[in-house]
């Protein structure tokens, strides 16, 4: 049997109740429609920093955060890319903190969806149970435009989501819309599945090198032993059609 405490998804997400404009210079961020900030460049240049504060998180204080992702949907007349971010971090008691690891500025054309982060990417930055719970706890957010004219706006907010493992020995990590399920009891693996279509599940260590691959039967369960497995860190991916999803686990 497998421990009933060795599978579960450990993230919380939860939207802003709070948006606000820094005390500095740049165009001036229009919060008179709750959760819908938007912007008009007047001239060329950045907006001021935006702040999406008090998320109400409560994650266990016994808790060790892996990873932050910030998604947010948006709204613009933009036709070209003539504006990027700037300035894309954490906040931690209202200051700045983590900043975004992303290698390059989306490309920000129309209206879109913006995910930064991943369940493994802590942002630079180290942050405690007590510091994510915290009001002041939140998204910095900035916009530089070569163009005047230029209109931008979210459409709700901005989401955070907390990856974490428990104390109490849960290791394992993935999606919580997930529909194949990874289930870990010391050395065996136990993949279950209730997807309509046939899956490809890898393997890797943390250096990347493919150590496993099997195939998972359309609506089934399949148990791998890794007793072959030396203890640490492993990678999976998960490739049913075109949905594809990664996590990690640990073998102790």
């Amino acid at each position: 049997m497998f421990a009933p405490h060795a599978f579960a998804q450990q993230s919380m997400s939860a939207n802003t109740s709070s948006v606000s404009n820094c005390l500095c210079t740049g165009n001036m961020w229009d919060l008179s429609i709750p959760f819908k900030p938007n912007v008009t460049f007047t001239q060329t240049g950045v907006t001021h920093r935006i702040l999406f504060t008090n998320y109400n998180f409560n994650i266990p204080t016994s808790c060790t955060v892996t990873g932050y992702e910030v998604s947010f949907s948006y709204t613009s007349n933009i036709t070209n890319h003539i504006v990027r971010d700037s300035m894309v971090y954490l906040l931690n008691a209202n200051n700045i903190a983590g900043i975004s690891q992303e290698l390059l500025t989306p490309n920000y054309v129309g209206n879109g969806n913006i995910t930064f982060g991943d369940p493994t990417n802590l942002w630079g930055v180290w942050l405690g149970a007590p510091d994510i719970n915290n009001p002041g706890f939140g998204f910095n957010f900035k916009l530089y435009s070569a163009n005047q004219g230029v209109k931008f706006g979210f459409t709700n907010g901005a989401t955070i989501t907390i990856h974490y493992i428990l104390a109490s020995g849960i290791k394992e990590s993935q999606s919580g819309s997930a529909t194949t399920k990874v289930f870990l009891d010391k050395k065996n693996v136990l993949l279950s599945t209730d997807l309509p279509e046939n899956s490809e599940v890898i393997i890797y260590n943390i250096l990347g090198t493919k150590l496993v691959f099997t195939r998972l039967d359309a609506n089934s369960s399949k148990q791998l032993d890794l007793s072959n497995l030396s203890e640490g860190i492993y990678v999976y991916t998960i490739k049913a059609g075109i949905r594809e999803r990664s996590g990690k686990f640990i073998l102790e």
